[in-house]
């Protein structure tokens, strides 16, 4: 796993979260003045059944949480 590059992402890498879970991008630009989270992002569960939606910085950091477990990776 490699840090998150917002410029690697919008190209289409491949992206999980810190802990390993597979996640992908919905949008690159959503409106969240309060917590800077502009980007949105879908990350499957453990046992790969459902995902959340979870709201990230465009440094790839949890918007919504301060769980680092939780921060974007590009998956390579």
């Amino acid at each position: 796993m490699r840090e998150f590059n917002i410029e690697v992402a919008k190209a289409g890498a491949p992206l999980c979260t810190r802990k390993g879970n597979k996640a992908r991008i919905v949008c690159f630009d959503r409106l969240d003045i309060k917590r800077n989270g502009v980007i949105l992002a879908l990350v499957e569960n453990k046992s790969k059944t459902w995902e959340m939606a979870v709201n990230y910085t465009v440094e790839g950091r949890c918007a919504t949480a301060l769980d680092p477990d939780l921060d974007l990776m590009i998956n390579v």
